[in-house]
Parts: C-alpha cells; structure tokens; sequence
C-alpha cells in the first residue's frame, strides 16, 4: 500500500517535471527564433562596418578598385544581401527544427510512448 502511494506521489512529480520542461523548451524555441531572425542583419552590418568596403564618399580618396564598393545607396545593398539571407537562415532553422521533432516523435513512437503523448496534449487543450 505504501509503495503504491509513493509510486503515484513519484508519477506526479514526474508529470509536473515533464509539462514545466516542455514549457521552457517552447521558450528557447522562441528565443532561439527572435535571434535567428536578428543574426543575419546584426552579420551583415558588422561586415559592411569593418572598412572593407568604401561606398561613395566615405575614403573616397583611399579606396582602390580591389577593396571597394561603389554604391549611391548602401542601405539597399545592406537589404538586398540582408534579406535572402534572413530567409535562408529563418527556413533553416525551421526545417532543421522540423526534422529533430519528427526523429523526437518516431523514436517515442518506437519506445511506446506515443499513447502518453496524446494523452498529455489532450489534457493541455
């Protein structure tokens, strides 16, 4: 009688363990996607920012034809490399997110576990 109020108490536990770790998993995702979203930007800026590059009047004077770019508009250039790249890393880091959840899932699939899952989501609905 004992061990079998000691297992419940311990099933609890481990439920209220398991639901408070998926939260904060659903909370790295985010973070994880706000600074996916922010990575590519922050790169190119810094690049641009490093004096490789010389657009139009800034060292116009010391730029030669091997380290320069000649551009009338930096910012669309700064777009124009910023924004594929932004959705070449965000579509990255979705698939690559996709393909973990789906091997997550076949391996509690394999392990039995597919009924407790179901089971769980059902509750939090």
């Amino acid at each position: 009688m004992l061990y079998s109020a000691l297992s419940q108490n311990d099933s609890r536990l481990n439920y209220q363990i398991a639901k408070a770790a998926r939260m904060d998993s659903y909370d790295m995702r985010a973070i994880a996607l706000l600074t996916t979203f922010f990575l590519p930007g922050t790169f190119v800026a810094t690049f641009f920012s490093a004096g490789v590059f010389s657009f139009g009047g800034q060292n116009a004077g010391q730029s030669t034809a091997s380290n320069s770019m000649v551009s009338k508009t930096p910012m669309m250039v700064y777009w124009a490399i910023t924004i594929p790249l932004t959705v070449v890393v965000v579509s990255s880091w979705v698939l690559w997110s996709r393909m973990h959840r789906r091997r997550d899932h076949a391996a509690d699939v394999e392990a039995g576990e597919e009924g407790a899952v179901k089971i769980e989501r059902a509750k939090t609905m």
